[in-house]
């Protein structure tokens, strides 16, 4: 006796595939909660803002003690949300890494120690290390250049006017602090 096996044929009589499929099972509580965590925490690139915080570390006028750790905060955060951009979009899978991303990673793990002038030297530094990375990743477009630095977002500057209408029969220009009359009627004879 010959056996015989059934094979489920579909509409257009193609056999039909046949799989386990099993049903879809809700993600613990404590997974969807580290992950809306990250959501909540996570910033957007912000180039200007990166942009304030290097003028703030870098600014001849010295931060206010009170404000060191807090500037800290902030430029190490922008170097690790760059440092993310960097490996996300492999940035520095080259054979010769750049140099500004080493220095950027050695800076976001080095701890500010000491007194106040250390912190400050420490902010600089770190400020520093950001507006290389950002200048880096600007440079191979990977990141938006801020809109800070775009010309037609800067003020514009006045031209030189002259310093009397012409056709005028006196013009008066300075010279050294005192005033020298000319007379355009007699070609600027006096």
């Amino acid at each position: 006796m010959t056996s015989h096996t059934l094979v489920r044929r579909g509409s257009d009589g193609a056999p039909r595939w046949d799989h386990p499929v099993e049903p879809a099972r809700r993600p613990a509580e404590a997974a969807i909660e580290a992950t809306l965590a990250k959501v909540r925490a996570w910033s957007p690139y912000d180039g200007d803002a990166m942009l304030d915080d290097v003028a703030d570390a870098l600014d001849p006028v010295p931060t206010p003690e009170d404000n060191v750790e807090e500037l800290r905060q902030r430029l190490r955060g922008h170097l690790m949300q760059l440092l993310g951009i960097t490996a996300n979009y492999g940035a520095g899978d080259r054979e010769q890494p750049d140099p500004r991303i080493k220095q950027a990673s050695s800076m976001c793990e080095e701890e500010m120690q000491g007194d106040y002038r250390q912190g400050l030297a420490h902010l600089r530094r770190m400020g520093w290390a950001v507006n290389e990375l950002l200048d880096l990743l600007v440079e191979r477009e990977i990141v938006k250049k801020p809109d800070s630095l775009n010309s037609d977002s800067l003020p514009p500057i006045a031209e030189a006017q002259p310093l009397a209408t012409a056709g005028t029969a006196t013009e008066q220009a300075p010279t050294c602090g005192s005033t020298l009359a000319v007379d355009q009627a007699h070609g600027g004879q006096l």
